[in-house]
């Protein structure tokens, strides 16, 4: 970050270190940055099931991706399946529906789990990236407390299988074909439409550059919206 308040006027009370560079501009700080701080991602998980150990019939219950997070048909999350959920540790679910299926696909045990329902059809003109940050906020706030989360659409093959891609490519810090290969060894009946396809392309440099504008510098205590903050209070 560079901000030239004003490039005429005198520098004084030089401030520098490897890291930031702090100058008075014309009564104004300045703040510029030399050094990229790479982000670090958790371990990646390991592949699951052969393609061919996958059996037909395995498509109407949920699999683990990996510990704490299931995908799943809305079949695994209905009325009659409270038992078996709970007996799978189950503590959060997240549903993914369109408006239209309201009445069909429902949140139905909210006095035993914590539900987050995102509605967007399954259609290639659909815009899913503005979902993945609540979502990733939902699973992470899940996985870090311990909790076991189901992440489920109608068939488990396309919108939910999307927002679980999305959130493997900004938790471990991988491409979209890196993240794919993952769901696919654990879930091999997933196919998302082109649309999905091409924005979770488009999300790696998005998610990519969230994380490095979060990241604390070297030396530094606070993140740089924090530190830019102390400089406008200074």
């Amino acid at each position: 970050m560079n901000m030239n308040i004003d490039e005429g006027a005198e520098k004084m009370d030089v401030d520098q270190s490897p890291a930031v560079n702090r100058s008075i501009v014309g009564g104004v700080k300045e703040v510029t940055t030399d050094r990229y701080v790479a982000p670090t991602y958790p371990a990646f998980p390991a592949k699951g099931l052969g393609y061919l150990e996958w059996e037909y019939t395995m498509k109407r219950s949920a699999q683990e991706i990996f510990p704490g997070l299931l995908l799943g048909p809305y079949g695994c999350a209905t009325r009659s399946k409270l038992g078996e959920m709970k007996a799978a540790g189950i503590t959060h679910v997240v549903v993914a529906r369109q408006v239209l299926e309201r009445n069909l696909i429902r949140a139905n045990h909210p006095e035993h789990f914590s539900y987050l329902i995102v509605e967007f059809a399954d259609c290639a003109t659909e815009n899913i990236i503005p979902h993945f940050q609540t979502v990733n906020s939902f699973l992470d706030d899940c996985l870090t407390n311990g909790g076991k989360v189901l992440v489920h659409c109608c068939a488990g093959n396309s919108r939910s299988a999307a927002l679980v891609l999305a959130y493997i490519m900004s938790k471990f810090g991988v491409t979209f074909n890196e993240a794919l290969a993952l769901v696919i060894s654990k879930r091999y009946t997933i196919h998302l439409n082109e649309g999905f396809v091409s924005q979770l392309k488009e999300y790696e440099p998005i998610y990519r550059a969230l994380h490095a504008v979060s990241l604390p510098l070297p030396g530094e205590g606070f993140t740089r919206q924090a530190m830019k903050r102390q400089l406008d209070a200074d």
